[in-house]
């Protein structure tokens, strides 16, 4: 399991090595915003776990960067979150998402099919076009689409 890494103050980063993912992490004092939550269930354990590490409290915000697989397949678990994301990352997770777990089920190896076939596909609620602000108690978080980039649902965490 890779650990959070401090890179500033409540600041985290967990780097995965499957498509080299980065999630982070952003504690503030009402609660952390996880910034995307893996490529499945399994794997959003095992970044819950990693963060237990480094506090004990609870996930009130997930962000999903963008809609590929490896970043909001693991949604399902922060049932109790803010799941975020801009409006496309929802219109595509709704319409697409189902069919591509799918097809990477087909190409996967036996352990990764496994964890595929359990995961529950589920799309942010709370979106935004192009800003908004998240306040974590003591520190604020501003989510930005700033146009396309790797997608056409990018959004940055500053």
């Amino acid at each position: 399991m890779a650990a959070f890494e401090a890179i500033g103050v409540g600041i985290y980063r967990q780097r995965h090595p499957l498509l080299d993912l980065n999630v982070g992490a952003v504690v503030g004092a009402d609660g952390v915003a996880l910034i995307d939550s893996g490529d499945s269930h399994r794997q959003a354990e095992r970044i819950i776990d990693a963060l237990r590490a480094v506090t004990l409290l609870p996930v009130r915000w997930v962000v999903n960067t963008h809609h590929h697989w490896d970043h909001c397949y693991g949604n399902s678990r922060f049932g109790d979150a803010q799941l975020w994301g801009h409006v496309r990352c929802r219109r595509w997770m709704v319409e697409q998402a189902e069919a591509t777990r799918r097809s990477l089920m087909a190409d996967a190896d036996p352990e990764q099919r496994s964890e595929l076939a359990e995961v529950m596909i589920v799309p942010p609620s709370c979106l935004l076009r192009w800003s908004t602000v998240l306040d974590l108690g003591d520190r604020e978080i501003r989510l930005r689409h700033l146009g396309r980039g790797h997608t056409s649902d990018d959004v940055v965490v500053v």
